[in-house]
């Protein structure tokens, strides 16, 4: 803050809670100053252990993003918001992207910004974020505070909260949290696992989510999730892709490492009659120096100035004509106005409130003053500022050979002499503009108050800095099957005290984690590989089994084979094949299997590999049932219920039920586009016993249903130098070869629920690789069934010479099963040319 403050000495370390006035004693700017920041630190200090780092109140929560797609405007909600502490509030209901106060960018255009989201197809995504700072406002900034009685005396200054939304267009990052070594180790088939990020700071009213899938899965656990080449490795298995907004609450800001030191010299180097004066401050006046830094970067390329009078010393401009600069005022006098060689900023809201806020502006060397006309001369010509966006000049006191437009360099290692006996040095870090650090001086001791009382008392301090706090509010997403924009809100919320619920009783189990991801799509050889397990915060001590842990399976089509069923399944097959209908008829299948349960861990399975022919058919039997509605995309609706009444741990009388609702909240699948309902974890809502329900969705084992080549058989043809030039393929009996492009069409038996890598390899007598060749793996992507596969042919294998080939497709399940489709094709070759040298 460049106030005309005396020092600046809070300390939180210190543990103050109030400034005690004594009778008789000086009031100083110091003492209340240090009052103040008292309140303000024990205010945001208690908000924050109250509503967390960021927060909305249920009953007036601001700052909902919505978009205007009639205006091509991004509008921001009414109400308030709490960030670091800080209080935010928009009482205006119009207020856009582009017409708040303290956000002034002159390229920022919300239609662009929208229609290029639209082009983007939903590979890209709008974030919006709420920047909120401190910022000093004097008299110059708001006339009121000055006051008429005194002659327009600006006595006090105020601190402002600033607050803006900034949106960004943005691609959405892949994996943004890299496994553990524990979850490597899990299962080097399944590959790659990646956490969701848990909240830093659990919202009043809420109970605290475990590391897992989607707030719900354990970090350590192998989820039955959708596979998919995320990563680009085949038969990878993540259990959580980030949303926009995970990802948003992963972003950090790079602090300033640098650091600075103070101290004073020795005497003076001057050869005058006088005794040289002892080590210490020179000054006549009591100082608070200001050593700020204006370009950033290391130690090496940043710069700095520094201003005896905190940087106080500042007037309006009025208007800027060439190297001439007109002020409303040149100071009350000599010490704190403005004189020819000194280093003045000059700069307008532009710079405070642009798209990087808080930038410094341009440094000018004054040439002459002329007081009768209030007008300052530069030896350079000055940049114009807008007048209308409160421009100012501010001094700084920097004198030396070294000072230059650019700030004055760091020079690491080296101490640097300011004024009257005191030195500063600088260590090797980064520094960021606006970086400072503040300097007393004063003469009844001759001393620099070094450390400061406001720091930890190192020689060598970090600097302070106007921290801007970001909060996360939304991402703005085009949805192509909707054809408009959807809002993801990154929003956190926090309830009034008076409706806050009582913590999870103690006197019950709870579900703390599970292995799969509520509301989301896997595979049966995923579950199969997998399993469901359950994990709580007690070990049960009575059976479970398929009574009490029920697994039911919603099948899109009924299972009994009768009359009715096979002519509701012919209608079936074809409203599948005409995409419709858009209601459907589910049969209700309740699968048995095999339950075990580990200390505090419960297992429910489906075996199948080491189990015996009965068990393998049955599993068979199940992915065939989910076939029917999977080229629709219509699945089975796995439903998990755990009864709480009867899963229970200790003795008779001694009893602990398992407390197990769940409260949903808003996520998204596996896909990152598609919404799904997540569950709070742990379970409990302060009941003896309640039951514990989750669902998921289940897809048929993804199989290659066909392998064709459009062409079989090809003919090379070749130039005058017997070089491949490309192939020709008879297309119907007495008809004249023609040239052809040769490729193969891979079929799967449903549209893919994720990106899915396939192996090819080709085979032949000889000639792989230097007559023929294909790709090693292709992808099939996702929502689709089928994929070409080029050929190449590169070489001639002679005259009436055929060489055959097989194409190999193969896919391997999550328990490890390989599944192949095969075709062949051949090419002959044509007599070379006789080529003469």
């Amino acid at each position: 803050m460049k106030g005309d403050f005396s020092r600046i000495r809070f300390s939180p370390k210190k543990q103050y809670t109030a400034v005690l006035e004594q009778q008789g004693r000086v009031a100083l700017d110091a003492d209340s100053n240090e009052q103040c920041a008292i309140h303000d630190y024990l205010r945001r200090t208690e908000t924050v252990d109250v509503i967390g780092d960021y927060g909305a109140p249920a009953n007036e929560a601001g700052f909902a993003i919505t978009v205007d797609s009639s205006t091509g405007e991004i509008l921001i909600g009414t109400g308030r918001y709490y960030v670091q502490g800080l209080l935010c509030e928009n009482k205006d209901s119009s207020l856009t992207l582009s017409t708040q106060p303290f956000l002034i960018d002159p390229n920022l255009n919300e239609s662009e910004m929208l229609t290029e989201l639209r082009r983007s197809q939903g590979q890209a995504s709008i974030r919006i974020f709420l920047q909120v700072w401190q910022r000093l406002v004097t008299a110059l900034d708001d006339p009121c505070l000055r006051e008429p009685a005194l002659g327009q005396a600006d006595t006090t200054a105020r601190l402002q909260t600033v607050w803006r939304v900034v949106a960004s267009l943005t691609k959405p990052a892949t994996n943004t949290s890299a496994p553990s070594l524990t979850q490597r180790a899990l299962s080097p088939v399944l590959g790659t696992v990646v956490d969701r990020p848990v909240s830093s700071v659990t919202p009043v009213g809420t109970r605290p989510v475990s590391v897992g899938t989607g707030g719900t899965g354990a970090a350590t656990g192998t989820a039955p999730v959708s596979t998919g080449a995320s990563t680009g490795t085949t038969g990878i298995l993540p259990i959580h892709v980030l949303t926009c907004c995970e990802q948003m609450y992963f972003q950090t800001v790079d602090a300033s490492t640098g650091k600075l030191s103070a101290q004073t010299s020795g005497g003076s180097d001057t050869c005058g009659c006088q005794p040289i004066p002892a080590a210490g401050y020179r000054g006549l006046e009591n100082q608070l120096y200001r050593v700020e830094i204006h370009h950033g970067g290391d130690e090496t390329a940043a710069t700095f100035k520094w201003s005896r009078e905190n940087g106080s010393v500042v007037s309006a401009v009025l208007g800027v004509s060439g190297a001439n600069v007109q002020v409303d005022s040149l100071g009350p006098d000599a010490n704190l106005g403005f004189q020819p060689n000194q280093w003045v900023e000059i700069y307008d809201d532009t710079y405070l409130f642009g798209p990087t806020p808080n930038q410094p502006g341009n440094l000018y060397q004054i040439q002459s003053i002329d007081p009768s006309s209030n007008s300052i001369t530069m030896y350079t010509t000055v940049s114009p500022v807008d007048t209308l966006h409160n421009a100012r000049i501010r001094r700084w006191d920097q004198m030396s050979a070294s000072a230059t437009s650019n700030g004055i360099p760091l020079s690491s290692g080296t101490w640097l002499d300011l004024e009257n006996g005191i030195q500063i040095s600088f260590a090797e870090g980064t520094y960021q503009s606006g970086d400072y650090w503040t300097i007393p001086a004063r003469t009844a001791s001759g001393q620099i108050d070094w450390p400061p009382c406001d720091s930890d008392g190192a020689l060598w301090q970090l600097a302070k800095t106007v921290r801007v706090h970001s909060a996360h509010l939304a991402c703005i997403h085009w949805d192509q099957k909707k054809e408009s924009f959807q809002v993801e809100d990154c929003r956190r919320f926090f309830s009034p005290l008076t409706a806050l619920t009582a913590p999870v009783s103690p006197q019950a189990m709870h579900v703390t984690q599970i292995s799969w991801t509520n509301d989301d799509i896997v595979t049966l050889d995923q579950l199969v590989a997998s399993g469901l397990t359950v994990t709580l915060d007690g070990s049960p001590s009575g059976p479970i089994n398929s009574a009490n842990f029920i697994v039911d399976f919603e099948i899109a089509a009924p299972p009994a084979n009768t009359d009715a069923a096979k002519e509701f399944a012919a209608v079936f097959q074809r409203a599948v094949f005409e995409g419709a209908p858009s209601t459907i008829l589910r049969g209700i299948t309740i699968t048995d299997s095999l339950i075990t349960v580990n200390n505090n861990t419960v297992l429910w399975q489906l075996p199948y590999l080491e189990s015996g022919y009965a068990q393998r058919v049955t599993v068979l039997y199940l992915n065939a049932l989910l076939a029917a509605g999977a080229p629709a995309g219509w699945f089975a609706r796995a439903r998990v219920r755990l009864m709480g009444r009867t899963i229970f741990s200790g003795s008779t009388g001694n009893q602990l039920f398992l407390d197990g609702q769940s409260y949903g909240q808003a996520a998204l699948r596996a896909d990152g586009t598609t919404p799904r309902v997540d569950l709070q974890l742990p379970s409990g809502n302060d009941e003896k016993a309640s039951d514990f329900e989750s669902w998921f969705y289940v897809a048929p084992t993804l199989l290659l249903s066909s392998l064709t080549i459009n062409y079989p058989a090809l003919t090379v043809t070749i130039n005058s130098n017997n070089q491949v030039t490309g192939v020709t393929s008879s297309t119907a009996a007495g008809v004249a070869p023609q040239p052809v492009t040769p490729q193969a069409t891979l079929t799967v038996n449903y549209p893919a629920i994720a990106d899915t890598t396939v192996s090819l390899a080709l085979t032949g007598a000889t000639g792989v690789g230097t007559i023929a060749s294909i790709p090693s793996t292709v992808t099939i992507k996702r929502n689709t069934s089928s994929v070409i596969i080029p050929i190449s042919v590169l070489g001639n294998p002679g005259a009436s010479t055929t060489e055959t080939f097989q194409m190999t497709a193969s896919i391997t399940s999550a328990i490890g099963q390989a599944f192949q489709q095969s075709v062949s094709f051949s090419v002959t070759g044509v007599q070379p040319n006789i080529v003469i040298q």
